[in-house]
């Protein structure tokens, strides 16, 4: 039977045009996203770190997140990952500032960073399955409402992230390396799951050469990195302006646990609240590691080492100006291949309906917030206050709800168009053919013996 489903490029358009018109283009916005994208016009048209001249910086110096730099210099306190993501997008624009060159850059990041997921979930899983997944990776997490609409570190390492993935299947190891090292330039503890990753490879294979390949590829980045600092601050440093968080040792162990509570399970920023289809995929999660790739299993644990330094460092609701989570953005990149599996083996235990029901009501929470174009920018409790209340408070209940609906919408239609086709739309790749099923089960062994070979 031909294969119908669309290829990279059409969910790169798809989810692209959704993320174009949903972003954010003025009104409240978040002062890290701000900080980042004023960084990045300073670079892209008068070509300087150096924030001095812009009258907000001596003014009002809580609107933008600032650090003492080189000489002298006011900069932006920001990893340097996203300023660079913006920065061609302000040079292109030019003239004064303005928040839609950055909102831009984050959404086609972002869509970008979706599509190649799809191909890597393609090497791993029936195309059927690959794009449903994706479909919910796109819109039914915190993907669309904060990597998708505004200038946040997430789209650009989620983007890194990917590629890193997909170079790494297809056992590409400088490629994969250097695509992973490019993450260190959005948030410089991602390299603990880099650091995992070249770790994995050496387990899987238990052979030097692909990791000492990785790890040259991986350079790069780190060195840019450290150059951007040297140039900003005057000195190498890895902590760039976060010396106050990392000077203050982290949250602690209690800390540690209740960030751990709260990105699972609160009320403003847990995922299994914000992304219910999780729920799906959990009670999957056995089977699917256990037939899981090597490369599939490395990812997620660097995904988890990534997170558990995340939450360690700073507290798990991250802040205000977005609807959903984000500090677990990059892990769930990182487990989205695992998580994928995981939901397609958890829908024998829950049933199709319920898949669907929870699909939907993931999916209606994020269009609820984008469509009315929602942020929560006070900075509330977590553990009491629910985003979707927030949102209806700020912007009205009716609109909230049209969107809402419009998001429930997409899904059963959706729904109704893979029965229209013959129901052969079966969310555990039941329905791949014999010859899908079995270049499935032998690419995990084509990979072992590959990096054996080197």
């Amino acid at each position: 039977m031909l294969d119908r489903t669309p290829g990279p490029l059409a969910v790169f358009v798809a989810v692209a045009v959704v993320y174009i018109a949903t972003g954010t283009y003025g009104g409240n916005v978040s002062r890290d996203t701000l900080t980042a994208s004023v960084a990045a016009w300073a670079l892209g048209v008068h070509h300087t770190l150096n924030l001095s001249f812009i009258p907000l910086a001596h003014g009002q110096p809580s609107v933008l997140e600032l650090a003492k730099g080189a000489h002298g210099w006011l900069i932006s306190d920001r990893f340097p990952g996203a300023v660079l993501l913006a920065t061609p997008f302000y040079a292109i624009a030019g003239g004064g500032y303005g928040p839609i060159p950055g909102t831009l850059a984050a959404a086609l990041a972002a869509a970008g960073a979706t599509a190649v997921l799809y191909k890597v979930l393609c090497r791993l899983e029936s195309r059927r399955v690959a794009l449903l997944g994706t479909a919910l990776f796109a819109f039914a997490t915190s993907n669309w409402t904060v990597s998708g609409r505004e200038l946040w570190e997430h789209p650009g390492a989620e983007l890194v992230i990917a590629l890193g993935m997909l170079a790494l299947i297809n056992r590409r190891f400088t490629l994969s390396g250097l695509a992973f090292g490019a993450a260190i330039l959005f948030r410089p503890h991602l390299g603990i799951g880099v650091l995992a990753v070249g770790l994995g490879i050496l387990w899987m294979g238990r052979r030097w050469l692909p990791v000492l390949s990785f790890g040259l590829g991986a350079v790069p980045g780190l060195a840019a990195y450290l150059a951007w600092n040297w140039v900003a601050y005057g000195h190498f440093t890895i902590i760039g302006g976060y010396s106050d968080v990392v000077n203050a040792g982290g949250v602690g162990v209690p800390g540690f646990l209740e960030n751990l509570a709260g990105t699972l399970v609160s009320p403003e920023r847990g995922v299994l609240i914000c992304s219910p289809i999780l729920l799906v995929a959990i009670l999957g999660l056995r089977p699917a590691w256990r037939t899981s790739s090597g490369p599939v299993r490395v990812f997620a644990l660097a995904g988890l080492a990534y997170l558990a330094s995340q939450l360690a460092l700073i507290r798990f609701s991250g802040g205000d100006g977005f609807v959903g989570y984000r500090t677990c953005l990059e892990t769930l990149m990182w487990c989205a291949p695992l998580l994928v599996r995981a939901g397609a083996l958890g829908v024998k235990r829950v049933g199709a309906g319920w898949t669907w029901a929870l699909a939907a009501l993931s999916v209606s929470f994020y269009a609820a917030a984008a469509f009315v174009q929602g942020e929560t920018n006070a900075i509330v409790n977590p553990w009491t206050h629910w985003a979707p209340i927030l949102v209806a408070q700020q912007y009205g209940v009716a609109r909230v709800v049209l969107g809402a609906v419009l998001g429930m919408g997409g899904v059963f239609a959706a729904w109704g168009l893979m029965r229209a086709r013959g129901n052969n739309y079966d969310t555990t790749g039941q329905s791949a053919s014999a010859t899908d099923k079995a270049q499935l089960n032998i690419r995990a062994d084509r990979y072992m013996a590959t990096i054996n070979s080197q």
